[in-house]
């Protein structure tokens, strides 16, 4: 690898990490390792020194995210002598994306990220549509000029689950590794089941209403799908193209203005 570079996406549940070429030239860059963990655990720096055990002098990071306070929490804990304290994305005006929403300085930034990776992925001519499922799950338009347009959030399956448990008094609290793992019967025969299904089934019921309507009128649109519940879904939502860790990708793209 010419040009090292490690980029960290901080989130609201997991923290990512990619280990990227900054002399890739290629329209989105893509990493050639990839981590990720829960944000609530110490960071995992044995396998970030595995990645950087052959290099010499110390790797550049760079790190942004939807958490400002873990993005903070990590620079200020860092103490990894063979990689440098990642820098922080604190200039929106690096974000090459046109926006046309009411308040631009409070729009997510993972949102922004996802729309500028989805703008090199798209064809010319074509509109975009992003769903990630993260702790919220956010399903937002960028038109076919490149202009993120908005969209809608709604919970996430893990927070959602969380709620039910946390606000009622009888309902257990589903992971989401159980609906990976067991079954999602639309009609659940027990609570937990009835659970699971009200979770899967519910969260691509409104994925798939508000595609509907916000793609309303229009044909030629790719269709992206991310984040940490983006495989889980996938099975049903096979129109959409599986793209992982699309904003960290996109974070890529602004290495060379920040470090520079």
């Amino acid at each position: 690898m010419e040009s090292p570079l490690i980029v960290f996406d901080v989130g609201n549940s997991r923290l990512k990490a990619g280990l990227f070429d900054r002399a890739d030239d290629s329209p989105l860059p893509n990493y050639s390792a990839c981590h990720t963990q829960d944000v609530r655990h110490p960071l995992e720096t044995n396998v970030l020194l595995q990645w950087t055990k052959e290099i010499d002098e110390p790797v550049p990071a760079i790190v942004t995210g939807s958490s400002p306070g873990g993005v903070e929490t990590l620079m200020l804990d860092w103490s990894l002598k063979t990689i440098g304290v990642p820098v922080p994305l604190r200039d929106r005006g690096l974000l090459s994306i046109s926006m046309d929403v009411k308040s631009p300085h409070q729009v997510g930034i993972d949102r922004l990220l996802n729309a500028m990776a989805a703008n090199q992925l798209r064809e010319p001519g074509e509109a975009a549509l992003v769903v990630d499922s993260g702790t919220a799950t956010t399903v937002d338009l960028i038109d076919e000029n490149g202009v993120f347009q908005g969209g809608a959030i709604l919970p996430g399956l893990r927070l959602s689950a969380e709620s039910l448990h946390r606000y009622t008094q009888l309902l257990p609290e589903v992971p989401l590794e159980e609906l990976q793992e067991e079954s999602r019967n639309p009609v659940g025969k027990e609570t937990r089941e009835a659970i699971r299904s009200g979770l899967y089934w519910g969260q691509l019921g409104a994925i798939r209403e508000l595609t509907e309507r916000i793609l309303a009128g229009r044909s030629n649109v790719a269709r992206f799908l991310t984040g940490g519940g983006a495989e889980l879904l996938s099975e049903e939502l096979q129109d959409f193209t599986l793209t992982p860790n699309l904003s960290l990708r996109g974070f890529a793209l602004l290495a060379n203005e920040l470090l520079d």
